[in-house]
């Protein structure tokens, strides 16, 4: 009674020990142990049957182990196993019953140290949830108590990490706060104090493999920038605020593994595997990742969701291009039906179909076409045709800009209480008024034009009859004469009246140049110098001083006066004209003059004088003046003298 209350308080105390007890910041080593020695002890005092002795393990903590005496080998061990992180189903016998497994009768193999035994009902259990089974089982990884056989130490303190953290998941899952602490503060002195944590670094580092591990547990992870990364293996491994940051990571395995807080910015992850990967909190700023197998992580939740907006939007489109097609064919139907009717007279049809045309809708835009039918429409009175071609006009589309053709079509529609030609109708009216003004001013502008054109045309042909009375007598004036008009005008200069007696400045300077050219004429033709003319203005400056003084005003009249007489003479001699028999006579006489007197060009005169005496003899005086004005314009050429006309 004793033994039994014994063991099973003993038991008790393994299976509570590390889950709901309050023993948990304390040397695990030495703590399992304890409870260990306790039991061996024990069992010893009850059963002679048992074997135990005292051993020391790798951390240098002793231990009591406690075997059969019948066996003093171990039976052999099953085969190392998994640890999966899912849950399993109870498996079923050969017979087809499913197994169940019972948390006390591992406890009662545990106190009988049927560890084996104890170790697969534990095994058992923990796939299935059990947070004591997980416990347990961690318990005997870390105390070597029915492990698989093979099993190295680093595996083993892995194996006891692994359950003890499945048991912190699920206290954690079932509000065991408490408990989920204590198995976390075993779990980190594995990693640290029995340098589990170190052991798979320095495996990492050397391998690049490294399943399971948990490299990244408690503070900042690896620090690996810009490295060569490609193919590791760490699938299922504890990577928590690594610092990947533009590593090289592409065809890694790194399913199952916890990335959280990993900074992984520009990270090459093509190819790798990242399959139910805890990426919450990592940044994949500019990370290539979209080649990877990212099923079961938040990166497969965006495929997933980008993978379903593509569909979405392909349907989405899919659908928009049928309902245009649909439209599209509706449209063209109901197009024909309304190009019938309006071909047909309906002026309904032919204001619908020019206003399409005008506007594009359901029809290319045609200006021309819109016009055709809305005019059609409006010669019919409908109201809006009326407006919509007044409006055209306006514009000029299809048509020449036409504000009075617009306003006519408006005024039509405005009259019938269509408020929108009303409006229209002012804006053309506006624009009507305004050209009818610059058309007034036009016309104005163009008035004033032609009187200008009318009062130049007249003073020219004035000139023009000037011209012809005054230069013919000038011309022919004699020489003693001129030279006395020359000497009036050159005093009188241009300040007062001329030859006809008018006051007229711009008139009265051309007047004057036309004297100046006959006057550079006469000169030319040797009838008067420059001396003369010259001998002929002091003459006369001396004789209106004698005669007037500083009287200027008596001067000038006299000089206005005597001015008068000599435009009054030149007309007179310009209007005696002498008969082409005359002129052809003096200019034989004058030919005959320059003939004889020749020198260089004898010859060729003679022949232009006999030619000139023949046509005069035969009546043809017209062709004696021209022959024999050439044959002085010969003599003047080559410098023969006697020779001006």
């Amino acid at each position: 009674m004793k033994t039994a209350q014994l063991i099973f308080l003993t038991t008790i105390t393994l299976s509570t020990i590390f889950s709901t007890g309050n023993s948990f910041g304390f040397d695990l080593g030495g703590a399992l142990n304890s409870v260990t020695k306790e039991l061996a002890k024990e069992l010893q005092k009850t059963d002679k049957n048992q074997n135990c002795r005292e051993v020391t393990d790798v951390f240098g903590d002793s231990e009591m182990i406690c075997e059969p005496k019948e066996k003093q080998k171990s039976a052999e061990e099953p085969k190392k196993q998994e640890q999966p992180k899912k849950q399993e189903q109870p498996k079923k016998q050969a017979n087809g019953q499913t197994k169940t497994y019972d948390l006390q009768t591992g406890i009662d193999a545990y106190t009988k140290q049927d560890f084996k035994t104890a170790f697969n009902i534990f095994l058992g259990l923990a796939k299935q949830g059990n947070l004591d089974a997980q416990n347990n089982l961690g318990v005997m990884y870390f105390q070597k108590q029915g492990l698989p056989e093979g099993i190295t130490e680093f595996e083993r303190l892995r194996g006891a990490r692994w359950w003890w953290n499945a048991g912190a998941e699920n206290a954690e899952k079932s509000g065991n706060t408490q408990t989920k602490l204590k198995l976390k503060m075993n779990i980190s002195q594995i990693n640290h104090q029995h340098g589990l944590l170190q052991a798979e670094k320095e495996k990492f580092l050397k391998t690049k493999k490294c399943e399971k591990c948990w490299i990244g547990d408690n503070g900042p992870g690896l620090h690996l920038v810009s490295s060569d990364l490609s193919g590791v293996v760490l699938s299922g491994s504890n990577l928590r605020s690594w610092n990947l940051l533009g590593s090289n990571l592409s065809g890694a395995d790194l399913s199952g593994a916890d990335l959280s807080r990993a900074d992984l910015r520009d990270a090459d992850l093509s190819g790798a595997d990242l399959r139910d990967a805890d990426l919450s909190g990592a940044d994949l700023s500019g990370a290539k990742w979209r080649t990877a197998k990212v099923s079961g992580t938040k990166l497969g939740k965006i495929l997933a969701e980008e993978k379903a907006e593509k569909e979405r939007l392909e349907a989405e489109k899919t659908k928009q291009e049928r309902l245009a097609k649909e439209k599209a064919e509706k449209q063209k139907q109901a197009l024909e039906l309304l190009k019938k009717e309006a071909q047909e007279g309906d002026a309904n049809a032919q204001a619908k179909l020019g206003s399409m045309y005008s506007n594009g809708k359901g029809i290319p835009q045609d200006y021309k076409e819109a016009v055709k039918w809305l005019k059609l429409a409006a010669e019919q009175g409908d109201v809006n045709a009326q407006n919509n071609l007044g409006v055209m006009y306006f514009q000029g589309q299809g048509v020449p800009q036409d504000y009075k053709e617009a306003a006519k079509w408006l005024r039509l529609a405005a009259v019938k209480g269509n408020k929108t030609a009303q409006k229209n109708l002012d804006a053309a009216m506006y624009e009507v008024k305004k050209l009818e003004r610059a058309e007034k001013a036009k016309r104005e502008r163009l008035a004033q034009q032609k009187l200008a054109a009318e009062k130049a045309e007249k003073e020219r042909q004035e000139r023009q009859a000037r011209e012809k009375a005054f230069e013919p007598g000038l011309l022919a004036m004699e020489k003693s004469r001129f030279l006395a008009c020359d000497a009036f005008i050159v005093n009188l200069r241009a300040q007062t009246i001329f030859f006809d007696g008018t006051y007229n400045e711009p008139l009265l300077m051309k007047e004057l140049r036309l004297y100046n050219s006959i006057r550079e004429k006469r000169i030319e033709k040797g009838e008067i110098t420059k001396q003369e003319f010259s001998l002929a203005g002091g003459k006369l400056n001396i004789e209106l001083k004698k005669k007037y003084g500083s009287d200027n005003l008596k001067k000038l009249t006299y000089l206005d006066q005597e001015t008068v007489e000599c435009g009054g003479e030149s007309k007179q001699i310009a209007a005696k004209q002498l008969s082409p028999k005359e002129k052809g006579f003096a200019l034989l006489m004058l030919a005959k003059k320059c003939k004889n007197s020749a020198l260089r060009i004898r010859g060729v005169l003679v022949s232009h004088f006999s030619a000139s005496m023949d046509f005069f003899e035969i009546g043809d005086y017209q062709s004696s003046i021209d022959i024999s004005r050439r044959l002085l314009s010969l003599g003047r050429e080559y410098g023969e003298s006697n020779c001006h006309e």
